[in-house]
């Protein structure tokens, strides 16, 4: 059952992904500039995060979506700038 739920809320995305398209519409809109949503948007993060640690799908999260390797670099204490401006950069276009 968790899997179908699953796929069915990920469906454009890999099938192990619990992040749903309102969940995405907040990071777009932090990636976006809207800080208001980062304390949102990092609780998400953390949830897919933990999430995917328990599914053992955690060997490169960036390759996840772009959402996930935006977020990895919004909430790394010594965040790479060039790589959070590529992944902002994915978001805002795609």
């Amino acid at each position: 059952m968790m899997s179908l739920l699953r796929k069915l809320l990920c469906k454009d995305s890999k099938p192990a992904c619990l992040m749903t398209e309102e969940d995405k519409a907040i990071i777009h809109r932090l990636a976006a500039g809207d800080k208001t949503a980062r304390t949102q948007a990092i609780k998400i993060y953390h949830a897919e995060l933990r999430h995917l640690v328990e599914e053992s799908l955690h060997r490169d999260i960036r390759s996840i979506n772009p959402e996930m390797a935006f977020m990895s670099e919004v909430d790394h204490p010594c965040p790479d700038y060039v790589l959070k401006s590529m992944y902002r950069k994915q978001i805002l276009e795609g």
